[in-house]
């Protein structure tokens, strides 16, 4: 019985398989590569989510690798930044398709996956 009231608690506060985040996503093109996904930090934290975005054209679940849109950009309604191949899925672009810029989604939190740490020191001699 704990369980259940536990899952309904989350489920409730928009945690686990619940959508968080409905607007529209937007892509970068495919020059961070296949794996490129930004949310916004002030709502999410810092990168290393996994989740799911859901459009018309199907769903992509990800971990979150940077902090986007812009914060002008989200109070449009921006909700993600996504590499042009998963907006492609996402949105339902077919090949040859002309590219529709923005389409609408969902976000939904699935789990915490921590980035490893990177160095961003100048390198030593």
């Amino acid at each position: 019985m704990t369980g259940l009231i536990l899952a309904l608690a989350l489920i409730a506060h928009g945690a686990i398989g619940t959508p968080l985040l409905g607007g529209t996503a937007s892509h970068v093109g495919t020059q961070y590569g296949p794996d490129y996904l930004a949310l916004p930090e002030h709502r999410w934290g810092q990168p290393g989510l996994l989740v799911r975005v859901t459009g018309a054209g199907g769903s992509v679940v990800r971990r979150s690798t940077d902090a986007g849109p812009d914060l002008q950009r989200q109070r449009e309604g921006r909700v993600v930044d996504l590499n042009k191949w998963d907006f492609d899925k996402v949105c339902g672009v077919a090949p040859g398709e002309p590219d529709p810029g923005l389409c609408a989604v969902t976000v939904e939190y699935l789990a915490d996956v921590p980035l490893p740490a990177t160095d961003t020191a100048e390198p030593q001699p």
